[in-house]
């Protein structure tokens, strides 16, 4: 049996204040969210309510215009997808964008590194991280 996990007093993702205009369209205002370590979250909301460019905004598509937020206790501003994944965060998009030739383990490495891949490493550490 596993010791029980530490709980952290500090959010590991923080959003404060966050808003993102594009033009004269409010698209995202004044949102806050702190998800601490270990939690899972479900967004909801109708169409237009700024589902996606909130998580656009955490994975590093779009920059907010006003707010903070932080990852790891740290100030979190990723200039681009790459930047979200070299950091840490990734996004789980809802329109899968699999390739349908290539196994789970390859997919899920795609794009991860260059040059010759250990999918056997990568196949033991996705099987931690789903055990976990």
């Amino acid at each position: 049996m596993r010791a029980p996990a530490q709980k952290s007093a500090e959010p590991l993702l923080a959003l404060q204040g966050v808003t993102k205009r594009f033009g004269a369209l409010v698209a995202l205002s004044d949102a806050s969210l702190d998800i601490m370590p270990g939690e899972v979250h479900c967004i909801l909301g109708e169409n237009g309510a700024g589902k996606s460019t909130l998580c656009n905004l955490i994975f590093g598509v779009h920059v907010p215009d006003q707010g903070t937020m932080r990852f790891h206790g740290r100030q979190y501003h990723p200039t681009s997808p790459a930047d979200a994944l070299t950091g840490g965060v990734a996004m789980v998009h809802q329109h899968f964008s699999l390739v349908h030739d290539m196994t789970v383990v390859e997919n899920v490495i795609l794009g991860q590194q260059r040059g010759l891949v250990n999918t056997r490493a990568w196949s033991r550490r996705l099987e931690r991280l789903a055990s976990d």
